[in-house]
Formats: C-alpha cells, sequence, structure tokens
C-alpha cells in the first residue's frame, strides 16, 4: 500500500512539474529573453489617400507597411474617418474626400467597427438551443425584450413562455408555416442573430436550414417575415452566418462558406465574396472590420500571421492586403486544460 501510495504521489508530482514549469517559464521567462520578438501588428489602417496601409508606432511618427514614414499630423489626414475629432478639433476636417462630401455625423453615421472571436462562433461554446426574438417595429421608439423565447426541432419552431414554461402553439405554428412557405428545411443547421435592445433596429435572424440554403427571419408587427437569400452560385455551401446591424444598415450580415470564404449580405439581400474571396475560418480565426463609407480594413488573425485585407465598401474589391507572420516560437510545449475555442475543460499539451 506504501508503495501505491509513493507511486501514486509522483505522479501527481510529475504532473505538477509537466504542467507548472512550462507557464513559469512562458509567463516570466519569455518576455525578458525573447520581448523583442513578442506582439503583433501594431493598430493598422488603410489610408485610400495613400494607398497604404499605416501603423501607429511608438513615439510621435507614424509609419506606413511600404516603408515610408508619416507624421502624426499626416496621418491624421490621411486617416480622416478614423481621426475626425482630431481634425474636427484642428479646423482641418475637408469638406468633401475624394470627391464625397463629408461632415463629422456623416462620418459617424457610416463608420462601422465589427469584431469576432473564434470563441464567440456557436461551435464552440455551450449553447442552450434557446433564442430570443425581438419586435422589429415595436409601438415604441425602444427595442423591448419579449416575453418568450423559441427553440428548432426537426418538425418546426417552438416558441415558449418564459414566465409559465408553456409552448405557444399558435405563435409556434404561425412562424412554422412561414418558414416552410419559403422553402426551409429543419431542422435548423446555422442561426445567427443579436437580441439585444440596446440597439437602433433589428434585423432578426439569419440562417441555415438542413438543405444548406440561407434565409433571414424576423418579426414584424406580431407577424413572421421570412426571406430566402439566394446564392450567387449552386456550389457555394453556407456553413456560418453573422448579423451585422451596423448603424448605416450598409450590410445585414456575413456568411462563410465550406472552403472559409467571406461573403457580405447586402441591403438588397446579395451574397457577395469580399476582397476576391478572402479566406476566414470563424472557429479557428479572429476577425476585426474597421470600415468608413469608402473603404474597410479587415485584419484577420490566424495561427501562422496577421492578414490585413483593405476592401471598397461599395462592390467589396479587394484594394491592397497585407500579411505579417509571426516569428519563431519562443514558449515551451505544457499541459493545458482550456482554451479560448475549447466547449469544455479537458487535459491536452500545447
Amino acid at each position: 500500500m506504501r508503495k501505491l501510495a509513493n507511486a501514486v504521489l509522483g505522479l501527481i508530482v510529475l504532473l505538477l512539474v509537466i504542467w507548472e514549469l512550462p507557464w513559469l517559464y512562458n509567463n516570466y521567462a519569455v518576455s525578458f529573453f525573447h520581448g523583442d520578438e513578442l506582439g503583433g501588428e501594431p493598430f493598422t489602417l488603410y489610408s485610400a489617400m495613400a494607398d497604404d496601409f499605416i501603423q501607429n508606432t511608438e513615439g510621435q511618427g507614424r509609419r506606413g507597411v511600404s516603408g515610408r514614414e508619416y507624421t502624426v499630423e499626416e496621418a491624421d489626414s490621411l486617416l480622416p474617418f478614423f481621426w475626425t475629432t482630431q481634425l474636427v478639433n484642428a479646423g482641418r476636417l475637408p469638406d468633401t474626400i475624394r470627391g464625397y462630401a463629408v461632415t463629422p455625423q456623416l462620418i459617424r453615421q457610416t463608420n462601422i467597427n465589427y469584431h469576432h472571436r473564434a470563441y464567440d462562433t456557436h461551435t464552440n461554446r455551450p449553447n442552450c438551443g434557446l433564442w430570443l426574438l425581438l419586435e422589429s417595429m415595436p409601438k415604441r421608439v425602444n427595442l423591448e425584450d419579449p416575453d418568450d423565447a423559441f427553440r428548432f426541432t426537426h418538425e418546426g419552431i417552438e416558441f415558449i413562455n418564459m414566465n409559465t414554461g408553456q409552448l405557444k402553439p399558435k405563435k409556434s405554428q404561425l412562424f412554422t408555416d412561414a418558414l416552410q412557405v419559403k422553402g426551409f428545411a429543419f431542422p435548423v443547421h446555422e442561426i445567427d442573430g443579436n437580441p439585444d435592445t440596446r440597439k437602433e433596429y433589428d434585423e432578426g435572424y439569419l440562417l441555415i436550414d438542413n438543405n444548406r440554403q440561407l434565409y433571414q427571419m424576423k418579426m414584424t408587427a406580431g407577424r413572421p417575415y421570412v426571406k430566402k437569400i439566394e446564392l450567387p452560385d449552386n456550389e457555394i455551401t453556407p456553413k456560418f452566418v453573422f448579423v451585422t446591424e451596423f448603424r448605416s444598415r450598409c450590410l445585414r450580415g456575413f456568411m462563410t462558406d465550406e472552403n472559409n470564404v467571406l461573403y457580405a449580405i447586402t441591403p438588397a439581400y446579395e451574397v457577395k465574396p469580399i476582397g476576391s474571396g478572402i479566406h476566414f475560418d470563424p472557429e479557428q480565426n479572429n476577425m476585426m472590420i474597421m470600415g468608413n463609407m469608402l473603404d474597410w480594413t479587415i485584419r484577420i488573425t490566424t495561427a501562422e500571421a496577421e492578414e490585413f485585407y483593405a476592401v471598397s465598401a461599395f462592390d467589396y474589391t479587394l484594394l491592397k492586403s497585407y500579411i505579417a507572420p509571426y516569428g519563431s516560437d519562443p514558449y515551451l510545449p505544457g499541459l493545458h486544460f482550456t482554451e479560448t475555442i475549447d466547449r469544455w475543460v479537458k487535459p491536452r499539451v500545447n
């Protein structure tokens, strides 16, 4: 028995050493020995005026990825949609930018800011399967929380009163029929929406059905509104969808397909590839989009590099790209129990 206890104790000590030593090295020694190698690219935005990605660097200047150096004042003028307040305070905001009349109010209205973390993807986190559907045309100005939640089954959609836990058969049948009339095949394959009342309007949910067709569903004046969104090519198989609800209403959402190609869903319900087929894996990559009325800067963080793309805000064509691969990895592999994209706790060595 004593030998068994010593063996168990030795195993526990070994596991602790495997777990803790790499953690201590990675959190304390790496920054000391490899500090210059750490960290990704600085904050980077595309400037249409300079046709360059401009980075915020330490000190008083700014640097373009082309190698050109800019003063702070030059960078402000080359990024007027981002440094609007600074230009207004200095009296240097132009009346027109590349031929388009602008005001501070118009700039704020048309600027977009979108973030996606790999953990936000439904496959990477537990989900109870219940969703809230807001009224998109409320009687009063503000959006309001509903008193029910819905879920998809293999036969249809069910609304449940959150106070009593009872099914709402009439509403459930109403929405099930509305989806079926449009050709929706149950069960739902993928769903995304934003049931937050602190927004200016509600686009409901983007849905991918069991036949991998794309739909929008929302509630308007208490009635279901279902729209089938036609795909530009029968060979495209939707995989993930993301509702945006930007203030300017310039988009209805994003979509990726089985090949991880990124698409925009326009206000006219057209599905268009972004940047001639930018690849983005929502389950593994993080993405940030900062845009204005003329162009967007897309930053995709992968395991190998940080990728920057500038695309036109009008037709989503690629204007410029910049790939910044990571240097050598100074971190030691060790025992871990969680990752940011994990749904559950499990041991692994990486």
